[in-house]
Protein backbone atom coordinates (compact mmCIF):
# COMPACT_ATOMS: atom_id res chain seq x y z
CA UNK A 1 0.00 0.00 0.00
CA UNK A 2 1.52 3.34 -1.09
CA UNK A 3 1.51 5.92 1.28
CA UNK A 4 -1.30 8.70 1.05
CA UNK A 5 -0.70 12.46 0.34
CA UNK A 6 -0.87 14.51 3.27
CA UNK A 7 -3.14 16.60 1.55
CA UNK A 8 -5.40 13.41 1.46
CA UNK A 9 -4.94 12.57 4.73
CA UNK A 10 -6.13 16.17 6.12
CA UNK A 11 -9.17 16.31 4.19
CA UNK A 12 -10.53 12.94 5.11
CA UNK A 13 -10.15 13.66 8.94
CA UNK A 14 -12.11 16.89 7.76
CA UNK A 15 -14.68 14.61 6.37
CA UNK A 16 -14.77 12.67 9.09
CA UNK A 17 -15.47 15.35 11.58
CA UNK A 18 -18.17 17.11 8.98
CA UNK A 19 -19.99 13.03 8.47
CA UNK A 20 -20.22 12.71 12.12
CA UNK A 21 -21.71 16.01 12.94
CA UNK A 22 -24.29 15.67 9.90
CA UNK A 23 -25.26 11.88 10.30
CA UNK A 24 -24.79 11.64 14.41
CA UNK A 25 -22.70 9.10 14.30
CA UNK A 26 -18.84 8.84 14.29
CA UNK A 27 -16.84 7.16 11.58
CA UNK A 28 -13.10 5.78 11.57
CA UNK A 29 -11.09 4.69 9.15
CA UNK A 30 -10.96 1.30 8.53
CA UNK A 31 -9.03 0.72 4.96
CA UNK A 32 -6.32 3.05 2.86
CA UNK A 33 -6.44 2.20 -0.74
CA UNK A 34 -8.57 -0.25 -0.89
CA UNK A 35 -8.24 -3.37 -4.02
CA UNK A 36 -11.41 -3.41 -5.78
CA UNK A 37 -9.90 -5.46 -8.89
CA UNK A 38 -7.34 -7.35 -8.22
CA UNK A 39 -6.11 -7.62 -11.51
CA UNK A 40 -5.97 -3.63 -12.42
CA UNK A 41 -5.38 -2.85 -8.86
CA UNK A 42 -7.98 -0.18 -9.07
CA UNK A 43 -8.50 1.48 -5.47
CA UNK A 44 -10.48 3.73 -3.79
CA UNK A 45 -8.36 5.90 -1.11
CA UNK A 46 -10.35 5.17 2.01
CA UNK A 47 -12.79 2.93 3.70
CA UNK A 48 -15.17 4.50 6.20
CA UNK A 49 -17.50 2.29 9.16
CA UNK A 50 -19.44 4.27 11.37
CA UNK A 51 -20.49 3.48 14.76
CA UNK A 52 -23.76 1.85 13.46
CA UNK A 53 -22.01 -0.15 11.26
CA UNK A 54 -22.69 1.63 8.03
CA UNK A 55 -19.53 0.79 5.44
CA UNK A 56 -18.52 4.20 2.91
CA UNK A 57 -16.10 3.72 0.28
CA UNK A 58 -14.57 7.27 -0.06
CA UNK A 59 -12.53 8.26 -3.21
CA UNK A 60 -10.71 12.23 -2.98
CA UNK A 61 -10.18 14.27 -5.99
CA UNK A 62 -8.88 17.64 -6.26
CA UNK A 63 -10.49 20.25 -8.35
CA UNK A 64 -7.98 22.05 -10.04
CA UNK A 65 -7.41 24.20 -12.81
CA UNK A 66 -5.13 23.64 -16.21
CA UNK A 67 -1.26 24.17 -15.04
CA UNK A 68 -1.56 26.78 -17.34
CA UNK A 69 -4.50 27.95 -15.90
CA UNK A 70 -3.67 27.91 -12.34
CA UNK A 71 -0.17 29.79 -12.52
CA UNK A 72 -1.60 32.30 -14.83
CA UNK A 73 -4.79 32.87 -12.34
CA UNK A 74 -2.50 32.87 -9.21
CA UNK A 75 -0.08 35.60 -10.71
CA UNK A 76 -3.37 37.53 -11.86
CA UNK A 77 -5.44 37.41 -8.74
CA UNK A 78 -1.81 38.86 -7.00
CA UNK A 79 -1.64 41.56 -9.66
CA UNK A 80 -5.62 42.49 -9.32
CA UNK A 81 -4.88 42.64 -5.26
CA UNK A 82 -2.14 44.72 -5.23
CA UNK A 83 -3.46 47.11 -8.17
CA UNK A 84 -6.91 47.53 -5.93
CA UNK A 85 -4.59 48.75 -3.46
CA UNK A 86 -2.46 51.25 -5.16
CA UNK A 87 -5.80 52.37 -6.94
CA UNK A 88 -7.32 53.00 -3.73
CA UNK A 89 -4.33 54.82 -2.70
CA UNK A 90 -4.67 57.15 -5.82
CA UNK A 91 -8.62 57.96 -4.66
CA UNK A 92 -9.71 55.76 -7.94
CA UNK A 93 -13.05 54.77 -7.59
CA UNK A 94 -16.39 53.59 -9.52
CA UNK A 95 -14.73 51.52 -12.42
CA UNK A 96 -14.99 48.20 -13.38
CA UNK A 97 -11.77 46.96 -15.25
CA UNK A 98 -11.11 43.94 -17.37
CA UNK A 99 -7.95 42.81 -17.35
CA UNK A 100 -6.15 39.85 -19.83
CA UNK A 101 -5.91 36.43 -17.59
CA UNK A 102 -2.80 35.38 -19.31
CA UNK A 103 -0.29 38.67 -18.43
CA UNK A 104 2.99 36.24 -18.60
CA UNK A 105 4.31 38.54 -15.59
CA UNK A 106 7.32 36.77 -13.90
CA UNK A 107 6.60 37.03 -10.27
CA UNK A 108 9.71 39.22 -8.97
CA UNK A 109 8.51 41.74 -11.81
CA UNK A 110 4.58 41.71 -10.41
CA UNK A 111 5.33 45.23 -8.46
CA UNK A 112 6.53 47.07 -11.16
CA UNK A 113 3.84 46.10 -13.35
CA UNK A 114 1.57 47.20 -10.60
CA UNK A 115 2.72 50.75 -10.39
CA UNK A 116 3.09 50.68 -14.62
CA UNK A 117 -0.55 49.52 -15.03
CA UNK A 118 -1.88 51.92 -12.21
CA UNK A 119 -0.43 54.99 -14.06
CA UNK A 120 -1.88 53.85 -17.25
CA UNK A 121 -5.22 53.36 -15.68
CA UNK A 122 -5.34 56.99 -14.03
CA UNK A 123 -4.30 58.03 -17.31
CA UNK A 124 -6.25 56.60 -19.21
CA UNK A 125 -9.33 57.24 -16.57
CA UNK A 126 -8.32 61.21 -17.04
CA UNK A 127 -8.62 60.87 -20.80
CA UNK A 128 -12.08 59.34 -20.80
CA UNK A 129 -13.42 61.06 -18.32
CA UNK A 130 -17.42 60.73 -18.05
CA UNK A 131 -17.48 58.08 -20.27
CA UNK A 132 -19.08 55.13 -19.81
CA UNK A 133 -17.08 52.93 -21.57
CA UNK A 134 -13.68 52.74 -23.24
CA UNK A 135 -10.62 50.61 -23.75
CA UNK A 136 -7.12 51.09 -23.45
CA UNK A 137 -4.09 49.89 -23.69
CA UNK A 138 -5.51 45.73 -23.36
CA UNK A 139 -7.90 47.02 -20.84
CA UNK A 140 -11.34 47.93 -20.82
CA UNK A 141 -12.90 50.22 -18.16
CA UNK A 142 -17.01 50.20 -17.20
CA UNK A 143 -18.10 53.29 -15.67
CA UNK A 144 -20.37 52.34 -12.03
CA UNK A 145 -22.04 55.07 -11.08
CA UNK A 146 -22.37 55.37 -7.49
CA UNK A 147 -19.57 52.21 -6.76
CA UNK A 148 -17.40 53.12 -4.58
CA UNK A 149 -14.12 51.32 -5.17
CA UNK A 150 -12.78 49.14 -8.58
CA UNK A 151 -13.40 45.71 -9.26
CA UNK A 152 -11.15 43.43 -11.84
CA UNK A 153 -12.46 40.94 -14.34
CA UNK A 154 -10.47 38.52 -16.06
CA UNK A 155 -12.66 38.68 -19.77
CA UNK A 156 -13.51 41.84 -22.22
CA UNK A 157 -16.84 42.03 -21.08
CA UNK A 158 -15.31 42.39 -17.85
CA UNK A 159 -17.50 39.49 -16.67
CA UNK A 160 -16.22 36.68 -14.72
CA UNK A 161 -14.83 33.20 -16.48
CA UNK A 162 -17.21 30.55 -16.01
CA UNK A 163 -17.23 29.06 -13.13
CA UNK A 164 -19.99 25.88 -13.35
CA UNK A 165 -17.83 24.96 -17.00
CA UNK A 166 -14.38 24.99 -15.23
CA UNK A 167 -15.90 22.45 -12.41
CA UNK A 168 -17.48 20.01 -15.21
CA UNK A 169 -14.45 20.40 -17.60
CA UNK A 170 -12.26 19.43 -14.99
CA UNK A 171 -14.27 16.58 -13.35
CA UNK A 172 -15.29 14.80 -16.38
CA UNK A 173 -11.46 14.31 -17.68
CA UNK A 174 -11.69 11.84 -13.88
CA UNK A 175 -15.13 10.13 -13.39
CA UNK A 176 -14.40 6.88 -16.17
CA UNK A 177 -11.33 6.32 -13.61
CA UNK A 178 -13.38 7.13 -10.42
CA UNK A 179 -16.26 5.57 -11.27
CA UNK A 180 -13.86 2.50 -12.01
CA UNK A 181 -12.27 3.24 -8.75
CA UNK A 182 -16.05 3.34 -6.39
CA UNK A 183 -16.74 -0.37 -8.19
CA UNK A 184 -17.60 -2.09 -4.94
CA UNK A 185 -20.64 -3.30 -3.23
CA UNK A 186 -22.57 -2.88 0.26
CA UNK A 187 -20.79 0.52 0.65
CA UNK A 188 -22.44 3.88 -0.14
CA UNK A 189 -19.36 5.04 -3.06
CA UNK A 190 -18.44 8.51 -2.22
CA UNK A 191 -16.53 11.06 -4.41
CA UNK A 192 -15.52 13.84 -1.98
CA UNK A 193 -14.12 16.93 -4.20
CA UNK A 194 -11.81 19.01 -2.55
CA UNK A 195 -11.59 22.36 -4.01
CA UNK A 196 -8.37 24.21 -5.27
CA UNK A 197 -10.05 26.65 -7.46
CA UNK A 198 -10.30 30.52 -6.58
CA UNK A 199 -13.55 30.54 -8.87
CA UNK A 200 -15.71 27.63 -8.01
CA UNK A 201 -18.69 27.49 -5.14
CA UNK A 202 -21.58 25.22 -4.28
CA UNK A 203 -23.81 26.62 -6.42
CA UNK A 204 -21.02 26.44 -9.56
CA UNK A 205 -20.43 22.94 -8.57
CA UNK A 206 -24.68 21.88 -8.35
CA UNK A 207 -24.91 23.39 -11.64
CA UNK A 208 -22.30 21.98 -13.06
CA UNK A 209 -22.78 18.34 -11.88
CA UNK A 210 -26.53 18.61 -13.53
CA UNK A 211 -24.87 19.25 -17.06
CA UNK A 212 -22.95 15.46 -16.67
CA UNK A 213 -24.79 12.14 -17.81
CA UNK A 214 -24.09 10.35 -14.68
CA UNK A 215 -25.65 7.71 -16.21
CA UNK A 216 -22.13 6.56 -17.23
CA UNK A 217 -21.28 6.39 -13.51
CA UNK A 218 -23.09 3.88 -12.23
CA UNK A 219 -20.64 3.28 -9.29
CA UNK A 220 -20.95 7.45 -7.66
CA UNK A 221 -23.81 7.17 -5.57
CA UNK A 222 -23.01 10.61 -3.66
CA UNK A 223 -20.81 13.64 -4.26
CA UNK A 224 -19.94 16.04 -1.54
CA UNK A 225 -17.82 19.07 -2.39
CA UNK A 226 -15.40 21.33 -0.12
CA UNK A 227 -15.88 24.29 -0.83
CA UNK A 228 -13.32 25.86 1.83
CA UNK A 229 -11.64 23.76 4.37
CA UNK A 230 -14.29 21.96 6.32
CA UNK A 231 -17.09 23.86 4.66
CA UNK A 232 -18.80 20.76 3.13
CA UNK A 233 -22.05 20.66 0.70
CA UNK A 234 -23.94 17.97 -0.11
CA UNK A 235 -24.27 18.30 -4.36
CA UNK A 236 -25.37 15.05 -5.69
CA UNK A 237 -27.60 12.70 -5.08
CA UNK A 238 -28.17 9.60 -7.40
CA UNK A 239 -31.85 8.99 -6.25
CA UNK A 240 -32.23 12.56 -7.41
CA UNK A 241 -30.73 12.46 -10.49
CA UNK A 242 -32.25 9.21 -11.86
CA UNK A 243 -35.41 10.30 -10.60
CA UNK A 244 -35.18 12.95 -13.09
CA UNK A 245 -34.20 10.84 -15.84
CA UNK A 246 -36.03 8.47 -15.46
CA UNK A 247 -39.38 10.08 -14.43
CA UNK A 248 -39.82 7.65 -10.73
CA UNK A 249 -41.77 9.22 -8.28
CA UNK A 250 -41.41 6.40 -6.30
CA UNK A 251 -38.42 7.22 -4.07
CA UNK A 252 -37.50 9.58 -1.45
CA UNK A 253 -34.72 12.07 -3.53
CA UNK A 254 -33.18 14.35 -1.34
CA UNK A 255 -35.64 17.28 -1.67
CA UNK A 256 -33.66 20.66 -1.84
CA UNK A 257 -31.10 18.54 -4.41
CA UNK A 258 -34.14 17.34 -6.74
CA UNK A 259 -35.27 21.49 -6.96
CA UNK A 260 -31.70 22.61 -7.74
CA UNK A 261 -31.51 19.72 -10.35
CA UNK A 262 -34.97 20.72 -11.58
CA UNK A 263 -34.11 24.41 -12.16
CA UNK A 264 -31.11 24.08 -13.92
CA UNK A 265 -32.05 21.14 -16.50
CA UNK A 266 -35.16 23.35 -17.02
CA UNK A 267 -33.29 26.26 -18.22
CA UNK A 268 -31.20 23.77 -20.22
CA UNK A 269 -33.88 22.96 -22.03
CA UNK A 270 -34.02 19.44 -20.64
CA UNK A 271 -37.24 17.65 -21.63
CA UNK A 272 -36.76 15.35 -18.56
CA UNK A 273 -36.96 17.78 -15.81
CA UNK A 274 -40.19 18.89 -17.94
CA UNK A 275 -41.64 15.62 -18.04
CA UNK A 276 -40.71 15.18 -14.05
CA UNK A 277 -41.99 17.86 -12.70
CA UNK A 278 -45.64 17.66 -15.02
CA UNK A 279 -45.90 14.05 -14.10
CA UNK A 280 -45.16 14.84 -9.70
CA UNK A 281 -47.06 17.88 -10.16
CA UNK A 282 -50.28 16.15 -11.76
CA UNK A 283 -49.80 13.03 -9.10
CA UNK A 284 -49.72 15.32 -6.26
CA UNK A 285 -52.76 17.71 -7.52
CA UNK A 286 -50.56 20.86 -6.87
CA UNK A 287 -47.19 22.58 -7.99
CA UNK A 288 -47.10 23.48 -4.29
CA UNK A 289 -43.54 20.85 -3.81
CA UNK A 290 -41.59 22.94 -6.52
CA UNK A 291 -40.86 25.38 -3.61
CA UNK A 292 -37.99 27.17 -5.56
CA UNK A 293 -38.86 30.55 -7.28
CA UNK A 294 -36.25 30.42 -10.15
CA UNK A 295 -37.14 26.56 -11.00
CA UNK A 296 -40.75 27.99 -11.83
CA UNK A 297 -39.42 31.02 -13.79
CA UNK A 298 -37.20 28.45 -15.76
CA UNK A 299 -40.61 26.03 -16.46
CA UNK A 300 -42.14 29.01 -18.04
CA UNK A 301 -39.14 29.58 -19.79
CA UNK A 302 -38.84 26.09 -20.97
CA UNK A 303 -42.20 26.19 -22.53
CA UNK A 304 -42.57 29.09 -24.11
CA UNK A 305 -39.18 29.20 -25.76
CA UNK A 306 -38.68 25.24 -26.20
CA UNK A 307 -38.72 23.76 -29.74
CA UNK A 308 -40.36 20.27 -28.20
CA UNK A 309 -43.05 22.58 -26.53
CA UNK A 310 -46.60 22.42 -27.45
CA UNK A 311 -49.64 24.92 -26.97
CA UNK A 312 -51.23 22.39 -24.39
CA UNK A 313 -48.18 22.12 -22.51
CA UNK A 314 -48.08 26.09 -22.35
CA UNK A 315 -51.37 26.07 -20.68
CA UNK A 316 -50.62 23.51 -18.68
CA UNK A 317 -47.75 25.36 -16.89
CA UNK A 318 -49.86 28.60 -16.91
CA UNK A 319 -53.14 27.07 -15.32
CA UNK A 320 -50.95 25.09 -12.85
CA UNK A 321 -48.86 28.75 -11.67
CA UNK A 322 -52.53 30.50 -11.71
CA UNK A 323 -53.65 27.97 -9.30
CA UNK A 324 -50.66 28.15 -7.13
CA UNK A 325 -49.11 31.49 -7.86
CA UNK A 326 -46.69 31.92 -5.25
CA UNK A 327 -44.23 29.12 -3.52
CA UNK A 328 -44.07 28.93 0.27
CA UNK A 329 -41.74 31.29 1.20
CA UNK A 330 -40.81 29.04 4.00
CA UNK A 331 -39.93 26.22 2.01
CA UNK A 332 -37.90 28.49 -0.75
CA UNK A 333 -34.53 27.16 -1.68
CA UNK A 334 -32.28 30.36 -2.64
Amino acid sequence: MMSKDLWEEEAIERFRSYLGQARSCSFIITGRDVIVDPISRENFDYKLTSSTGQMLAVEIVRLVESKEELVSSKIWSQIVDELKKELIKRGISGYVISLPLHLNIPRREIHQYVNQAADIINQSIVTHQGIDQFSSNQMTFYRIPNYEGVSFASTPEARSINPHGTAASALLVKLEKKNRQLSIQEHERILLVVNWTIIVDETDMVRALTTIPFEAYPNIDTIYFETRPSQFSYVYDRAAYSSILNNDHTGSPHPELLSHYLKYRLADGKRDAYTFVRTRTECLGSITWLNDELARQNLITYVVDGEETTEEEQLWVIRTLCADPDPDPEGKIA
